[in-house]
């Protein structure tokens, strides 16, 4: 699997359609801001953001409406994005012009900033002329590196293989062999949303340590060793 040929394809899709959109849910692929703050709500709801100040790495972050969501929220954050297309970084930092805004492959480049929590929504979506193989290795890939730059823990979504239509330019993924992949390759404490009305899940990877913090009584010592 080349990543970077992969990066460089979505780099053109999502350029091209920023570039004829602009600024609005349809200039990301959203269908409209309903449905893109709904899947926010769905990464973010497994953390208590609402009591902890945490630092959030946000993956593909496009125009940072992510950020602005957790504004709206009135969530306290420290925000850094990730995103590969240019004129979406500068669109961006004229909004914001106090964010952290990477441009950078996370796959192949060592100087990421490692963050409590890293997130991803939507990115999984559109793989383009990749092959289906490819796409699923990438994305497992990601996966992996995110939680490796994470502290406390990743979420992100994708489309799920459980629907009741099919658009052959999406990717959709069987929840179960995610599911299998995080909980053999990264951690056993998991958490799968597929109970929202959108034909997506949200799957939640926390590490150990972090878990630990959430049973903190002694009778839980042995889980943890």
């Amino acid at each position: 699997m080349d990543s970077k040929k992969i990066v460089d394809a979505q780099l053109n899709a999502y350029r091209a359609n920023f570039l004829e959109h602009g600024d609005s849910p349809q200039g990301t692929f959203w269908n409209d801001k309903e449905t893109q703050y709904l899947r926010y709500e769905r990464v973010i709801r497994q953390f208590d953001l609402k009591h902890h100040h945490y630092s959030v790495h946000d993956i593909g972050c496009g125009m940072c409406d992510m950020h602005q969501y957790l504004l709206n929220q009135k969530i306290k954050h420290t925000y850094v994005g990730s995103e590969i297309v240019p004129e979406m970084i500068e669109a961006s930092q004229k909004k914001f012009p106090y964010l952290q805004i990477h441009d950078k492959n996370i796959l192949l480049d060592t100087d990421i900033p490692v963050c409590d929590l890293v997130v991803l929504s939507g990115t999984f979506n559109l793989p383009g002329a990749v092959s289906q193989d490819e796409w699923k290795q990438f994305a497992f890939d990601l996966i992996k590196r995110m939680f490796e730059i994470s502290r406390l823990g990743v979420s992100f979504n994708m489309l799920t293989s459980h629907r009741t239509f099919t658009d052959p330019t999406l990717a959709y993924f069987d929840p179960s062999e995610v599911f299998d992949f995080c909980i053999k390759n990264l951690t056993r404490f998991i958490k799968l949303d597929h109970a929202y009305p959108l034909y997506e899940y949200t799957i939640t990877l926390f590490h150990k340590e972090f878990a630990r913090t959430q049973y903190p009584d002694a009778a839980f010592d042995k889980y943890f060793k």
